[in-house]
């Protein structure tokens, strides 16, 4: 309820004709850029805290806290890169709609990449497990099935 009450809220905001038009209000102003900065600048610090009982748990929280604060700051980075830059000539009609869809909805752009992080997290937390289970399993062959000699019968058994 919580991830759908702020697109919500921000549909709620736009004047029904817009809406209706599929367009947004173009904000002059940039957003907030402080809780990005704030988060990074938190991930920073909780990655110099020792781990609590051999666990890591002050990095996990800052690798959440990069992630979050990295994607905080896309509308700011949208803002600041094409805010204030002057309509594509008319020539160009593909430059201009996505020059305009980027200027006007700069939150789904925040969406977009907060997808794309989310999967390459995935994605990199899917290889570690996988790296982390096979050294595991590596390890308890190696202590449990420990022998000074392996014989190997000469026939291949299987029919």
């Amino acid at each position: 309820m919580a991830g759908g009450w702020w697109p919500a809220a921000q549909a709620a905001r736009l004047s029904p004709a817009l809406a209706l038009k599929g367009l947004g209000q173009l904000q002059h102003r940039a957003p907030p850029w402080i809780p990005g900065a704030a988060l990074l600048a938190a991930a920073g610090g909780l990655a110099l805290l020792p781990p609590v009982g051999e666990l890591p748990l002050a990095a996990y929280a800052s690798v959440a806290a990069l992630l979050v604060g990295g994607i905080a700051l896309v509308p700011y980075a949208v803002f600041a890169l094409l805010g204030r830059r002057r309509v594509v000539p008319a020539h160009r009609p593909l430059a201009l709609l996505a020059l305009q869809r980027a200027r006007f909805f700069r939150s789904t752009a925040t969406a977009a990449v907060a997808g794309v992080v989310a999967s390459l997290a995935l994605s990199v937390a899917l290889t570690v497990m996988v790296a982390s289970f096979r050294d595991s399993v590596t390890h308890w062959l190696d202590v449990v099935l420990p022998a000074d000699l392996y014989v190997r019968t000469a026939n291949n058994t299987a029919a």
